[in-house]
């Protein structure tokens, strides 16, 4: 008599198991963090992160969850819980004014971490402002972990222009870049808000870590530049 299932091998009940279920309940649980049993190929409900790590101890390798604190989907690579799929985002919450410098820094909100030994696609978009025109304008780069290698472009306003809501756009580029931070490409940035199209690809080598926009002005400027509330970066695996 076939005693577990063809395809995932899951373990059916036989005639000589006792009346009391739950004191045979091992057969489905399977031992603790083999992935064996029935339990563990459920994709459980938790209601936060606390609550699945409270419940489930010791989680399988693949092992899929749903927390309804953030709607989505993690599953268990063995050692950490990552979403899936697995996309990462960032998105400001309130904007960034920076004046008179043009020493590039981390922005506080457009940062994401990556993990060891994986590719993902970026995608993006700033949306920057001046408080004057022909003032500032705006310079970016990417940091990144060691052993890593980071192609990125964006499209945005050419930092030659001097005002007004309709200005001319061009793509750049920085490709191969292997020590972090990336090389810096300038954008214009007028009274008027405009936007910074962000697309690349980002492959992390064995260090971990984060992958974090850094900026400050072009020109140094007492009229501030701004990154806008609602601007975001993404990070999806490939």
């Amino acid at each position: 008599m076939t005693t577990t299932t063809t395809d995932q091998g899951l373990v059916l009940p036989v005639a000589s198991d006792g009346d009391n279920v739950p004191l045979h309940m091992g057969l489905y649980n399977g031992a603790s963090g083999t992935g064996v049993g029935l339990e563990s190929r459920l994709v459980k409900r938790y209601t936060s992160a606390a609550d699945r790590t409270t419940r489930n101890t010791a989680p399988a390798t693949g092992e899929l969850s749903y927390r309804a604190d953030i709607s989505g989907y993690e599953y268990w690579t063995g050692s950490a819980w990552v979403p899936w799929p697995e996309r990462y985002s960032a998105v400001k919450t309130a904007s960034t004014a920076r004046a008179s410098t043009t020493t590039r820094t981390a922005d506080p909100h457009l940062t994401l971490a990556v993990r060891a030994n994986v590719a993902y696609t970026l995608s993006g978009l700033l949306i920057v402002q001046s408080a004057a025109n022909s003032a500032g304008d705006l310079n970016i780069d990417f940091a990144f972990p060691a052993n890593a290698v980071v192609h990125w472009g964006a499209v945005g306003p050419n930092n030659t222009i001097t005002g007004g809501s309709f200005i001319g756009g061009e793509f750049q580029a920085q490709s191969n870049q292997t020590v972090s931070p990336t090389g810096a490409t300038p954008y214009g940035a007028t009274t008027v808000p405009n936007t910074v199209l962000l697309s690349g690809y980002v492959s992390i080598g064995a260090t971990a870590g984060s992958f974090t926009l850094e900026w400050a002005q072009q020109t140094s400027n007492a009229s501030s530049t701004s990154l806008l509330t609602g601007s975001w970066m993404r990070l999806d695996r490939v």
